[in-house]
């Protein structure tokens, strides 16, 4: 996995588990380099300690993106967008639909998050065998205000997702982007960006 974080960047090989549905993460090597016994054992005490907090939360619903703790589903980009066909693509080797997204002036947002993905436009791709959204690369159209301004103002954004098919109808992270300039408390000019590649997928026993 690597990791590009406002400029920085680290390279990590990480094993995954899920609970209820939900990874949890554990760093093995950082930077191609294994980590110590001590390190490994403080990284699966840390690991340990977010599956046990995942184990008391319930299970998401399948299809569905959590920003922040929120969760998005999938089945409402039907909602949040119009789409116009674009034609089909070759994506990874597979025949891949391609729309253009339009924000749906008709819905109401339900979280921040919301509030800026529908005041951003782009494409959505999806796999023509599996069915399933397999890249999403969005931007915003306009400056989304919170708070009438007040509290902050997004004024650029950009958003990259891409999932990578590891099985049959199974598509998993393959590099997730993000890139925002803002104003808060209209002072601070803030700019954060992260990129995150996934790749070399290997099932394990547990």
């Amino acid at each position: 996995m690597t990791v590009v974080k406002d400029g920085q960047t680290e390279r990590s090989t990480t094993r995954i588990w899920y609970v209820h549905g939900r990874p949890i993460n554990e760093t093995t090597a950082r930077n191609g380099v294994p980590l110590t016994d001590a390190e490994q054992a403080q990284e699966h005490g840390y690991a340990l300690k977010r599956a046990a907090a995942a184990a008391q939360r319930p299970a998401p619903p399948i299809g569905e993106l959590e920003f922040s703790g929120r969760s998005y589903p999938f089945s409402r980009l039907a909602q949040d967008y119009l789409y116009s066909p674009q034609g089909t693509r070759i994506w990874n080797g597979r025949p891949t639909w391609v729309y253009e997204a339009q924000p749906n002036p008709n819905t109401r947002a339900r979280s921040r998050e919301e509030k800026l993905l529908l005041n951003s436009a782009g494409e959505v791709w999806v796999d023509a065998e599996d069915q399933h959204v397999v890249r999403i690369q969005i931007h915003a159209t306009r400056p989304v205000r919170y708070g009438f301004g007040l509290l902050a103002v997004v004024h650029e954004a950009t958003l990259l997702l891409e999932l990578q098919r590891v099985a049959p109808a199974v598509w998993l992270p393959q590099t997730t982007a993000f890139h925002a300039q803002a104003t808060v408390l209209m002072v601070d000019s803030i700019t954060r960006a992260k990129e995150q590649k996934a790749y070399d997928y290997q099932p394990v026993g547990r």
